[in-house]
This record gives structure tokens, sequence and C-alpha cells, in this order.
């Protein structure tokens, strides 16, 4: 059997529960059963008695559009206020009727040493400002901006659900002042920039921290761009904390943090009604009617989560699976099989228009408003790449910044633990090229004519002079237009591939050895393939949990000995995403269509069960990209749930009665169940994995003056020969960007007085030169009797010294 890392998680968990374990389920069990039962048979009866009042006023309007609105509108209040009065008088009967259980169960807790527990928890719950006393209780009936909330209760169950998946996590709002207590306590070494303000008015806060006194290379690190990912943005946060507390990694580097992008959405994961998403706060009128954001999901059962519902259809084209019925399967008519029920995000059709959630509040997912590969005409992409003023913010304060040498990503896709993955196919062809007349003049081939690559290539370098610059398809291809590169150059995979595996070296090194859930694969139009494709820079994706893998038998053995990202077995092509809540779940019920359904366009909340198109980007895989069974996915998620009790990863099916669709059932995932742990271990890995990014660091490179050559050639004339080296073990520029020709280029000058360049550049570009590699640059320079020569690199990627020649007698 595998052999697991053990977090030392759940401390206040483990000192809780002995004490309180029993009186909690038992209080629980009798709450939930009572409210359900009560508030179930009150909305009933209510809907019906509402319906019944309804109908003889709407009989009476010559309109039938009318007599219809006002049944829905009157029979919904009721149903409403139906609910939360069943809630509140259930909630109080059953509360006490089990909190004597409780209470004695905790007596009991007391006697065997334990008692403590009580005393830290209390204080917390009862704090209102706490995640776990605006947890507690009921929960907003409706997601849309505006809706009144129920009055929140305070209880025991405020320590369980959604508040303990938030408690732990830092707001945005704490986001922003631990930054500033960083500026505060280290004001020699950091500095603060306020690049945008989000939509919703908060800013957006980028740290850079350095101890260099001069020009020194920079790193660009962002976390949590989709606003799903708390512990991205805490790993962000570590970084920094790591980087002040020693000196070693700032000396010659300057890093730029950006821990907390897409605050809007972030903001979210804190709110009482909790669904998934990563839109800020943009309105966006997704359903194209006459109003924007009044669609949105509802929480028809209660409990604080937007998950999925199911309702029994003659059309429907779902079934519950075989290998586990909590599960639902596309049927397959070819095996006999035939649909059962329609899909739905739960929620009502709050506009009358027919269709469910389909327009609710959020817009640009900023994750996916970058410009390589931009989605056009996805809504969630926005309308232009940097259209989201996050992003464009970022995006000018790395124009403006060509010292940052290196791309740092945590989010969902891991390029750290598997290389970027190719596949993608792009639009060029090398067979067949016909060179445009301006360039074919130029070069004496014929416009009408097509050429091999082969045979441009060899054109180009015939017309060049002696010591240009070599001629490569890549540049060819940049030069005639073929199209955008949309997969990593080979020459790039090679040290990609080479740090992935020193990387899992480096994990079995620290006894990370557990298998983990694959990473989602890179999204397009994602910051870390514009950071590749088009900055040029090497660029590395690290995702910090997925859930483990455990045997089909369970092991709640391994359930909390998690590993990092994607650890387990696999392929550079295998990469499957982590299941995905409603992808393939249309605002009508169908399986339409094959990303998040309209109704949760700003991010698909990991809430649901059906497994078809789950976690998918594209309808169909492209070349190279392998995909694994999503029920498999599942089951494996359903599995470790099943096994980890503090995880409360998957709402059962419960029956509630929808205004427009009668019966239904509400269930599945709950959200950022597979994005977010328990905070418990958010420092276990974070200390496990994120000192890989400062290794990663270390692998820039650094470029000096390594020797120089000086050779009479007799009447003042001499060849100067100077060798420049890369100590790094990455290449300057990488492939990509020498293809794209995207980074400045490293630029060797010669000063001086009385001399005269007859052949080379007073400023000489330095090609691209390879790890551990030696370059040579050559001129041939007159003088006017004795001089010195002084000669110096310029880029941030080397010292500033500087090499004095002398020439002449």
């Amino acid at each position: 059997m595998k052999k697991w890392i053990v977090y030392r998680a759940f401390p206040a968990l483990l000192l809780w529960l002995p004490l309180m374990g029993a009186g909690q389920a038992v209080l629980e069990a009798v709450d939930h059963a009572a409210i359900h039962a009560a508030s179930h048979a009150a909305i009933h009866a209510a809907n019906h008695a509402a319906s019944q009042t309804a109908n003889p006023a709407a009989s009476q309007t010559a309109n039938p559009a009318a007599s219809q609105a006002a049944e829905h509108a009157t029979s919904h209040a009721a149903m409403h206020a139906a609910h939360h009065a069943a809630h509140q008088a259930a909630h109080q009967a059953a509360h006490q009727a089990a909190h004597q259980a409780a209470h004695q169960a905790a007596l009991q807790g007391v006697s065997h040493g334990v008692g403590h527990g009580v005393g830290q928890a209390e204080p917390e719950a009862a704090n209102p400002r706490s995640p776990l006393a605006a947890q507690a209780g009921h929960t907003p009936h409706n997601a849309q901006a505006g809706h009144a909330p129920h009055t929140a209760q305070a209880g025991l169950t405020g320590l369980t659900g959604q508040s303990a998946q938030a408690a732990g996590y830092r707001t945005p709002a704490e986001v922003q002042t631990a930054l500033k207590t960083l500026r505060k306590e280290h004001p020699r070494e950091v500095t603060l920039h306020q690049i945008a303000l989000s939509p919703g008015g908060q800013e957006v806060t980028l740290v850079e921290i350095t101890t260099a006194t001069g020009p020194v290379p920079a790193i660009f690190t962002v976390a949590n761009l989709e606003g799903s990912s708390p512990l991205a943005t805490e790993g962000a946060l570590f970084l920094a904390q790591m980087l002040l507390d020693s000196a070693h990694y700032t000396r010659q580097l300057k890093w730029f943090i950006l821990p907390q992008p897409n605050p809007d959405a972030a903001e979210t994961f804190f709110a009482p009604l909790r669904w998934e998403r990563s839109g800020n706060r943009k309105p966006v009128n997704d359903d194209a009617d006459d109003q924007t954001d009044e669609d949105g999901p509802d929480d028809l059962n209660g409990d604080g989560w937007i998950t999925l519902m199911r309702v029994a259809d003659p059309e429907g084209t779902y079934i519950a699976s075989p290998k586990d019925p909590r599960l639902l399967v596309p049927a397959n008519p070819a095996k006999g099989e035939r649909g059962r029920y329609k899909l739905y995000t739960e929620g009502t059709d709050n506009d009358g228009d027919g269709r469910y959630n389909e327009d609710a509040p959020g817009g640009i997912n900023p994750a996916i408003n970058f410009p390589h590969l931009f989605k056009m005409g996805d809504k969630q992409a926005g309308l232009w790449p940097g259209e989201s003023p996050e992003v464009y913010g970022m995006m000018e304060f790395i124009f403006n910044h060509p010292e940052i040498a290196m791309a740092f990503t945590l989010g969902s896709a891991d390029f750290c633990m598997t290389p970027p993955p190719g596949g993608r196919r792009g639009g060029a062809s090398y067979e067949n090229i016909r060179v445009p007349a301006r360039l074919a003049s130029r070069y004496g081939v014929d416009p009408e004519k097509s050429y091999s690559m082969g045979e441009i290539v060899e054109t180009l370098k015939s017309a060049m002079p002696a010591g240009a610059r070599e001629i490569t398809p890549d540049m060819v291809a940049g030069m005639l237009g073929l199209g955008a590169v949309v997969n990593p150059l080979d020459e790039d995979l090679r040290f990609y591939t080479a740090l992935s595996e020193k990387y899992k070296a480096f994990l079995k090194s620290r006894g990370a050895t557990g298998e983990r859930m694959a990473a989602p694969a890179d999204k397009e139009g994602s910051f870390e393939l514009w950071a590749y494709y088009h900055l040029g820079i090497p660029s590395f994706a690290m995702n910090l949990f997925t859930p483990p893998v455990l045997p089909p038998e369970g092991n709640a053995a391994g359930a909390n000995q998690a590993a990092p990202s994607g650890s387990g077995k696999e392929s550079p092509g295998d990469r499957a995403s982590t299941p995905v809540a409603n992808a393939g779940v249309s605002s009508r019920g169908d399986q339409a269509a094959s990303g998040p359904p309209p109704g949760l366009r700003t991010g698909t909340p990991v809430a649901g069960t059906e497994t078809a198109a789950a976690g998918k980007e594209e309808k169909t895989p492209p070349a190279g990209r392998k995909t694994t069974d999503p029920q498999e996915t599942q089951l494996q998620l359903l599995r470790w749930i099943d096994a980890t009790p503090e995880v409360k990863g998957f709402v059962p099916w419960t029956p509630v009665t929808h205004p427009q669709l009668g019966q239904a059932e509400v269930g599945g995932f709950a959200p950022y169940v597979t994005t977010t742990p328990p905070a418990t271990m958010k420092d276990s890995l974070c200390r496990l994995q994120i000192p890989w990014l400062l290794q990663l660091s270390q692998q820039l490179p650094r470029l000096a003056i390594h020797s120089e050559k000086v050779t009479p050639l007799g009447d003042h004339l001499f060849r100067l020969e100077i060798f420049v080296e890369n100590r790094g073990n990455l290449p300057w520029p990488i492939a990509m960007g020498t293809r794209n020709r995207q980074p400045a280029p490293v630029i060797l000058l010669l000063e001086g007085e009385k001399f005269q360049i007859l052949e080379g550049y007073k400023r000489a570009p330095l090609e691209q030169i390879g790890s551990n590699q030696v370059k040579k640059l050559s001129w041939v320079i007159k003088t006017e009797g004795k001089t010195t020569l002084k000669a110096r690199i310029d880029t941030p990627l080397a010292d500033a010294s500087v090499r004095e020649i002398p020439l002449g007698k």
C-alpha cells in the first residue's frame, strides 16, 4: 500500500470532537430531521393554499400571462414565508430537545479529561464577526444581490459545513491588512503597488520584495485568479513571509507577488450562501434580455450551498449510476438505458422566461481574460483581452517591468508536476507557403508560387549578410504571419520535463508519496499561458491541493494523508480535471451545454453529480490530451469524502417542492470541495510545496563576461573576442522568447575613447545562450594609439561589473 503524507491537521477539531461529538451528532440529526419535515410539509401546504387563493383572482384577469404571473408570485411568496416560519419553529423545538442529549454527552467528555475544547470553541461561535457565527443556522434563500437573508441562529452546527470550510482562510479585507502589516514591519524590503480597482471597488494590491540595491531580475507571482482557491492566496502570503524571513532569495532577485487579483470573486467564498464562481462584479447580461443579473441560483433546501437539482422527467437524459446511485450519468440508449432525470442548477425561474439561473450576478472571470487563446464570444472571458481592470492592471505592470524573467501562478493548473501539454491545433501550414508580394520582390521569389519552409529558410539565409541573425522556421512563421504558436516548443519542453522530475523527487524527499487526483488542465486565456507564449519567459503553475486517490474499497486511514497536486502516476497528456459540478447542465435542464451552465457563468460550483463532460474544457479533447472517465473521477472524489468526516463534501439528495417544476430533489457535491481543504491543512500544504518556487528561482540565467581575447592585426587594428557565459540552468531567452522576440535582447556594450568599430556593433545583441553555455562575440577595432575599452552586459540578468580591456601600446 502506498505511503501517505500524514498532515498534522485538525488540532482544534480533535480537541473539540471527543467532547462534543456525541451531542453534536444527536443535535444535528434531530435538528435537521425536524426542520426538514416541518418546513417541507409547511411549504407544500402553503404552496397548495396559495395557488388555490391565487387562481380565482387570476381567472378574472383577461390576460392569461398575467394570470400565470400572479399565481406564481403569490405562491412563491407564500412558500418563502412558510419555509422561513416553519424553519424557525422547528429549529427551536428540535434544538431544545436535542441540546439535553448534547449536554449530557459533553459532561461525559469532561469526565474523561478533554473539557478544554468547549472553552476554545464557544468564544469563536459567539463572536458576531466570526465566520462560524455568520454561518450558523439558516442561510439566505436567494443568491441575488439585495435579497434579505434570514436571521442567523447561533448553534453548534456552526462548526460544520460551509462555516468550517471558510474558517481559517483570510478574506480579501484581511489579505489587504496582511500586506500592509508586511510593509509596516519591513519598510526597507517591502513596497506595495495598487495596480487596479476591481469592478466591486476593491483594491488589487501587489507586494514587491527585494534586498537588492541595483538592477536585478524579477519574478512575478500571482495567486487565485479564479477567486475560488483561497488556499492559493494563502500560498502567496506564505511565500512572501518566507522571503522576508531570509534574505538569501532576495539579494539578487526582486519578487512581485499578487495574492488576491480577483477580490470580488474571492469574497464570495465567505458569503453566507456558498456557490463557487470566478466572475468579478462587472454586470453582464447573460440572457440578452432587458434585465441584468436577475436570475441567479436559489437555495431551495436552506443548507447554505448551491448544488444541483434533479427532476424526474419522461424526456430526461440522466440515470443513477450503477456504481454509486448518488452520481448521475447520461443514459446510453444503445445499452437499453432510458433517461429518468433532467438536471438543473439549484434555483427557480426568477424572471419567468422559461430558463433557470441563466443570468446570475457576476461578471468577467479574470483567470481567462488574457490574450493568448482568448475565447471570443465567451461572456465569462469578457469582450476583449484585458477588459477586466484587474487583468489590465497586471499586464500594464508587467510591461512596465521588463526585468521580469519568470512567472509563477498558484491556482488550478500544475506545470510543476506535469509539463505544459500540447495537442492544440494551430492554423499554420509549413508545407505550401506563399510569400507576400511586398517580401517576394525583396528576396527574389515568385509570389504566385508555393514553397516549403525549408526552401524559404535557405533563400533568406543566402540573402542575409555575414554575421546576421540565424534564420529559423519559427522566425519565418512570425514574419509571414503563418499563425500563432499554440503548443509548447520542444526545446522548452526539455527543461519543463527535467524540472518536473526534480519536483517529484523534491516532494518524495519530503515524504510526499501519496497519489492525488490530477490537477485541471490549463485554461485558454489564462495568465500562465500568456506569460509563456506572449512574454516568452518560463511560466510555472502550481496547484496546492486536489483530493487524494483512495482504493475502491475505501481507506479511512489514508483519507487525510493528502499529497501534492497530481502526485500520482500520470503522463504529460493524461490530465483529467477534477470534477466540475454542473458541466453539461443547461438552464433548461438538459445536457446541451458542454461547459458551465449559463446561470453559473462566473465559475462552476463543485456541487453537482452528473458525470457528462465533467471537468472538460472541450467537447472533444484535442490530439495529445487524454482524459479519464469523468465518472471514475467523481467516484474517487466520493471515496475521499466518505472516508473523511471532516470534509462536508456531498449533499444528499433531498426532496423539495419547486414552484415551477413541482417535485424535485436537491443535492450533489458541495462548492469548493475539490479546491479548498480544511484550513488546518493549509500550513502543511504550503510548507511542503511553496519552497519549490524558491528552488525554481535559482534556475534563472546568470550572465557574466567569462574572458576576452585581443589579437593584433597590424596598423592599429585589433580583433576583440569577448566570451559571455550563462551560469544558470535555464537558457536566455527560452525557445518561445526567441520565437516571438518578446524579451528585451541582452546587449553587450562597448564604451571608451579613441576607438572605431570596423566590424560589429557598439551595442552588440547576444543571441540565445543556453544553460551553462559560453558564447563568443567578435569585433574588429581600430584605435588611435593606446586606449582602454570598457565592456559590460546591459541586462538585469547580469551583474553590474565592468570589464576593462586595454588596446594598443
